[in-house]
């Protein structure tokens, strides 16, 4: 994963995992592996629960989104909470922007 952010040229991420087995030691290896390349995480890892709500997402995204330096997010999370955090993302911009379209 750390090849894959260095690929395309971000040195700055947030990241997000999955507390547990899965997400933290994952997560731990892509902190490794991105000291060693020079990219640096933003603050703390986000850790996320099935538990998390819609509105718990939504305040994720928001802080994250105040912190204008990072060029990507990295996440270790399972698919629901992949799924969950996309469509949360999708409504915050859609939210923020309204599209006219003419032909």
């Amino acid at each position: 994963m750390a090849h894959l952010v260095a690929q395309l040229e971000w040195t700055y991420v947030h990241a997000v995992a999955d507390t547990g087995s899965y997400g933290e030691r994952g997560m731990d290896s892509f902190r490794a592996a991105a000291t060693e390349m020079g990219i640096c995480i933003d603050g703390d890892i986000h850790k996320v629960s099935r538990r998390w709500t819609d509105d718990q997402f939504t305040e994720l995204l928001i802080r994250m989104r105040h912190t204008n330096k990072a060029r990507g997010v990295v996440m270790f999370v399972d698919e629901d909470n992949l799924r969950r955090f996309l469509t949360t993302l999708k409504r915050l911009i859609e939210s923020l922007l309204q599209v006219i379209h003419g032909e």
